[in-house]
């Protein structure tokens, strides 16, 4: 599953963070190539992976500062010299490990891993990485704050469906600061609807193939795990919703 291999690519920095990290080898965890793989991390935790190894390494090595030379720490954590090392300890800590080595009581930032907290438990959960032309909709849309939209979107769908009886149909998300838009879509023109346009691009697709019953509970624990991570945000939340009569595609736009 996708949120077990990205625990397990976090898992591996873990346990390597005195070692030479190999993005292909992080890359494979994921099952995607390098840059793919660089792209996903930073839309899913909002953040780079090489900064993401940088904050790790000097969150954990102030341990080894109490027993270790400044060099050897150095070494150990990846700098060729204590001089980067120090300099990267002090932008992230406010002080430098000198400092730390004399007084053991100054206050430290910590950097804590981040991990998916909770299982969507959904065996037919799945994904992929497609790269898609730009595609035309019509609809109408609902506004409210982020946190909102999940229940609006719930609340709507009815309405929407009762209307127009779509075959399928596709929600496209846009943000405009605090609020968002929430698009409800067909793929042919009607009255009264608008027309969408998605920019062509690599998309990141989770699709979900169980009980079409519980698919918003399904979506709100994507949202929730999308929003709840420990120390980092994601860029943005689902970018476009693809409904069809037996799969659903979650998509996020990854360039």
């Amino acid at each position: 599953m996708f949120f077990d291999n990205l625990n397990l690519v976090i898992d591996y920095i873990e346990e390597n963070l005195t070692n030479n990290l190999d993005m292909g080898k992080l890359a494979g965890i994921l099952g995607t190539n390098q840059d793919t793989f660089k792209r996903i991390f930073n839309l899913i935790y909002g953040i780079s992976v090489t900064e993401y190894i940088k904050k790790r390494r000097l969150s954990v090595c102030c341990a080894d500062l109490k027993d270790n030379s400044v060099l050897n720490v150095a070494l150990m954590y990846g700098y060729n010299s204590s001089a980067g090392f120090s300099r990267a300890f002090y932008n992230f800590h406010k002080c430098y490990p000198s400092e730390l080595k004399q007084n053991k009581n100054l206050k430290l930032n910590a950097f804590l891993p981040v991990k998916f907290s909770k299982d969507l438990g959904y065996e037919t959960f799945n994904y992929s990485v497609e790269t898609w032309g730009a595609q035309k909709f019509f609809g109408y849309y609902v506004k409210d704050k982020i946190n909102k939209l999940p229940d609006l979107i719930q609340q709507e769908y009815p309405n929407f469906f009762f209307r127009y009886k779509p075959s399928e149909y596709c929600g496209v998300m846009f943000y405009e600061k605090e609020e968002g838009k929430f698009w409800f879509c067909l793929k042919e023109p009607a009255k009264d609807l608008k027309e969408v346009v998605i920019p062509s691009g690599e998309w990141l697709v989770i699709n979900y193939l169980g009980d079409y019953s519980e698919i918003s509970k399904f979506i709100k624990q994507v949202y929730s795990e999308l929003g709840g991570l420990i120390n980092c945000k994601p860029t943005r939340k689902i970018d476009l919703e693809l409904y069809y009569p037996n799969e659903v595609k979650l998509c996020f736009k990854l360039d």
